[in-house]
C-alpha cells in the first residue's frame, strides 16, 4: 500500500510540475508579441529584440500619421497678417510636382525671444502616409479672403532700403523699390540691337558673339514711347514673403514696372529702356 501511495504522490507531483511548466510557457509565449494600443507608424525602436523588459519600460515610439501637424517659424512682422482658416499650400522637396492644400489651424500668441518668430500651425489629412514626422516641407500662405482685392507682389531682390523721410539718422531706413515712370522725352519708335543673355549691357548693331563670354548674340527689341522712361525710387510697405516674392501692402499699383537688377548703380531720374529678349516681355508687378 505504501508503494502505491508513493507512486500516486510522485504522479501528482509530476502533474503539478507539468501544469506549472505549461503556465510558464504560456506566459512566455504571451511576451513574444507586443501590441500597441493605437495604430500608427514606428518612428523609433528603443529596445532591441531579445531584451528582457520590465513594466513601464519604453520599447518604441509610434506616430499616428493619418493626420499630421505642420509647423513653421514665421517672423513677428509677418505673423500679424496670418489668421486661422487662411489657405496653405504644402510642398515637399521629395516631389516638387506634388502640392496639397489645407488651412492655418492656429498661430501661437507668444514669440521666441531669441529668433523673434512665432509658430504658425496647420493640420493636413495624410491618409496615404506621404508626409512623415520630421519631414521638411514648404508652406505657402494665402491671403485668407477670396473676396478681397488681390495683393501686389514683387521679387525680394527688387527691394532696397532708403533713409526714412529723407533724414540722416543712421539706422532709420524704410523699404523701397525702383519703378519705371513715363518719360515724355522718350523716343516713340522701336529699334533693334543685338545683345547677350548673360551680359545684357552688351549692345551691337548686328549678329556676332559677346565680347565677354563669346556666346552668340540674340536680337533685342528696344521699345520707345510708353515702354521707356525714367527710374524713380518709391517707398513701400511690405507684408509677408515666401522667400522669393514679397507682398507690397502700399506704394505700388498692379502693372507698375519694377526694376530688379542693377539697383546699386541707379540714380533718381536715370533714363531706362525696357527691352524684350527673344520675345520675352518685360516684367511687371503682378497681382497674386
Amino acid at each position: 500500500a505504501s508503494g502505491a501511495d508513493r507512486r500516486a504522490s510522485e504522479a501528482s507531483r509530476r502533474a503539478d510540475q507539468a501544469r506549472a511548466g505549461a503556465f510558464t510557457a504560456g506566459t512566455v509565449a504571451g511576451y513574444t508579441e507586443v501590441r500597441a494600443t493605437v495604430s500608427g507608424v514606428v518612428t523609433e525602436r528603443i529596445t532591441s529584440p531579445g531584451t528582457l523588459v520590465q513594466p513601464g519600460m519604453l520599447i518604441a515610439r509610434i506616430a499616428q500619421v493619418d493626420r499630421v501637424r505642420l509647423q513653421a517659424n514665421v517672423a513677428q512682422a509677418d505673423a500679424t497678417e496670418i489668421r486661422p482658416m487662411q489657405p496653405v499650400e504644402v510642398r515637399s522637396p521629395r516631389d516638387p510636382a506634388r502640392h496639397d492644400e489645407t488651412m492655418v489651424s492656429s498661430v501661437f500668441p507668444t514669440s521666441d525671444p531669441a529668433s523673434r518668430t512665432q509658430i504658425v500651425e496647420a493640420v493636413i489629412d495624410n491618409a496615404d502616409g506621404y508626409y512623415r514626422p520630421g519631414d521638411l516641407v514648404r508652406l505657402r500662405l494665402g491671403t485668407g479672403d477670396s473676396s478681397a482685392a488681390p495683393s501686389i507682389t514683387v521679387p525680394l531682390r527688387a527691394v532696397t532700403q532708403i533713409v526714412r523721410g529723407g533724414g540722416a539718422v543712421i539706422g532709420e531706413t524704410e523699404p523701397a523699390v525702383w519703378v519705371v515712370r513715363a518719360d515724355p522725352d522718350a523716343q516713340a519708335a522701336e529699334d533693334t540691337d543685338w545683345t547677350c543673355t548673360m551680359h545684357p549691357e552688351v549692345s551691337e548693331p548686328g549678329p556676332g558673339t559677346c565680347p565677354k563670354c563669346k556666346m552668340a548674340l540674340v536680337p533685342r527689341t528696344v521699345a520707345g514711347g510708353d515702354q521707356s522712361g525714367a527710374a524713380f525710387r518709391v517707398p513701400v510697405v511690405l507684408g509677408a514673403n515666401d522667400g522669393d516674392r514679397v507682398i507690397v501692402r502700399s506704394g505700388l499699383r498692379a502693372g507698375d514696372r519694377v526694376i530688379t537688377s542693377g539697383l546699386d548703380v541707379l540714380r533718381e531720374g536715370d533714363r531706362v529702356r525696357i527691352v524684350q529678349i527673344d520675345g520675352h516681355a518685360p516684367g511687371e508687378a503682378p497681382p497674386t
